[in-house]
């Protein structure tokens, strides 16, 4: 599913480069190291936040194949963080003007979290506290009752991120622009379905993602 929102993401690009004044082979060049950086960075980043007992003996371990299903416990936070530290050395060595590639990027970073959420959904996971609706609530094998569905919730904010960032593409009062709003946006919005998350990494009182 992750994969699915991340060739999405680079059909955008390939499309609306030419807007930002990007020259696509280059980005492409910082696109390709970045993305395995993303994931190196959102494992490592669960990792140093996670608080229960994760036990890391092995390369396997360190990808969370343990479970069988795949590369498993990934913050979106660490796979942001990443991407920005690797894509701005990568446009200063491919002499791509970062910032532009900041706010293009920021609409594909909209495109790939909306739609790798559903994988929340189809791995029964990164649910919400109870509710009690029958209509609205989620349910799945482990839960007795509904609960929240905040991958549903964070995947529709995301979507209208994404038609906000692409409209306001047309529209820069300057670069970076769309960069900030994104940060914006999206730490908003998750600010607020965090908090109704029961599988949140946490510092002190608050959760990792709130602050």
């Amino acid at each position: 599913i992750i994969a699915l929102g991340f060739l999405t993401a680079l059909v955008y690009a390939y499309f609306n480069a030419k807007r930002f004044g990007l020259n696509l082979d280059r980005l492409l060049d910082v696109v390709l190291v970045a993305a395995p950086v993303a994931i190196l960075s959102a494992r490592l980043y669960y990792i140093i936040f996670y608080t229960g007992n994760l036990k890391i003996n092995s390369i396997g371990d360190f990808f969370g194949f343990s479970g069988k299903s795949g590369i498993s416990g990934l913050a979106i936070y660490g796979g942001v963080i990443g991407t920005a530290l690797c894509g701005f050395l990568m446009c200063k060595i491919k002499k791509v003007n970062i910032l532009d590639a900041f706010d293009l990027a920021a609409s594909g970073f909209f495109i790939g979290q909306a739609v790798g959420r559903w994988g929340n959904f189809f791995n029964q996971e990164a649910y919400g506290s109870y509710i009690n609706s029958d209509f609205w609530g989620m349910t799945n094998q482990f839960l007795d009752g509904n609960v929240h569905p905040c991958f549903l919730y964070e995947s529709v904010w995301c979507v209208l991120g994404f038609v906000l960032l692409h409209f306001l593409g047309n529209k820069r009062k300057f670069k970076g622009q769309l960069c900030l709003t994104y940060g914006m946006w999206y730490g908003f919005g998750r600010m607020i379905i965090e908090g109704l998350r029961t599988d949140s990494l946490y510092i002190g009182p608050l959760k990792v993602s709130q602050w």
